[in-house]
């Protein structure tokens, strides 16, 4: 378990949590439209199609949001792990981040904590906290750099079950 004590507090940790969180890390030049140009079953196109389904969520670089990149990181993710953007989709990506985050014993676990934090104004009380912990579980067995430094660009033409299986990703 990481504890907020613990976290290494020193300026090369702070400077990567205020480039991570501003987005300069790179990869925030996606246009998403080209995406629908991408094959059916692949990552890039599941990633247009999950814009153009659900037109309330944040877009990348939208002016008022989080930045491109975790933007992009986080919807892949619910692409990946098949959950929804309603509460529990929320949720359960939310767990998944974290338990990225927990494997690395990052700096940056932080992040999806604060968001669920946030979101929690809306908490539903038909949420299935079983099932958002399994998503945990499932973050923590990924094999990879699926969040601070995933080069998501190079996995865009891959089918979602060949990202999985490159990842560990168990679908629930």
């Amino acid at each position: 378990m990481i504890s907020i004590i613990n976290l290494p507090t020193n300026k090369k940790t702070i400077q990567a949590l205020h480039e991570f969180t501003i987005g300069l890390t790179g990869g925030n030049e996606i246009n998403v439209n080209t995406l629908k140009l991408y094959p059916s079953n692949s990552l890039g196109k599941s990633l247009y199609d999950h814009y153009l389904n659900n037109p309330s969520i944040p877009q990348p670089n939208d002016k008022n949001g989080f930045p491109a990149r975790y933007i992009l990181v986080h919807d892949l993710h619910h692409i990946l792990i098949d959950s929804d953007v309603e509460d529990q989709g929320e949720a359960e990506v939310m767990a998944f981040e974290c338990g990225l985050l927990a494997q690395k014993k990052s700096e940056l676990c932080l992040l999806p904590f604060i968001s669920q934090i946030l979101e929690s104004v809306s908490h539903k009380p038909d949420l299935d906290f079983v099932k958002i912990a399994s998503f945990f579980d499932v973050g923590l067995k990924v094999k990879g750099n699926l969040f601070e430094s995933w080069q998501f660009e190079n996995d865009l033409l891959l089918s979602i079950k060949t990202v999985r299986e490159n990842y560990n990703i168990v679908v629930l």
